[in-house]
């Protein structure tokens, strides 16, 4: 996503926001409330929809492995990547202890969180416990 597109939505959520202040200023009040109530959350949902639909007709990135990699060492990780039987592209972090004893762990982090993110916040600690943590994206 660029500059641009976020720049557009963030202009679009704040115009619709501002929105209702200015309903119970120009118009009565109870059709304040009906824009409150029906109309505002509705065109909050809409933006939100199209904002979506905007991204997913964008083309794919290519993958990069050497970003990835790059990317991965800044966090405290090694990034890795395997093809699929299918042509996706399944990438992973691999941090924590490196040595050959190290227990292993796989982090399947939650919704809105990246490898990168989780390897930063445990990688030192794991390596401190000798545990090797394997994290895809």
């Amino acid at each position: 996503m660029g500059l641009r597109s976020a720049t557009s939505f963030t202009c679009l959520l704040l115009s619709e926001i501002i929105t209702v202040p200015l309903a119970f200023w120009f118009i009565s009040t109870l059709h304040a409330i009906v824009y409150t109530i029906l109309i505002f959350p509705a065109l909050f949902w809409l933006s939100f929809l199209l904002y979506g639909w905007f991204i997913k007709i964008q083309p794919p990135k290519p993958f990069k492995g050497s970003e990835q990699q790059a990317s991965a060492k800044r966090v405290g990780g090694h990034g890795k990547h395997v093809l699929t039987s299918d042509g996706r592209i399944v990438e992973y972090i691999v941090y924590g202890s490196d040595r050959d004893d190290a227990d292993v762990i796989i982090q399947m982090h939650g919704a809105g969180c990246t490898a990168g993110i989780v390897c930063e916040w445990n990688a030192s600690m794991l390596k401190q416990l000798n545990i090797k943590g394997i994290a895809p994206t």
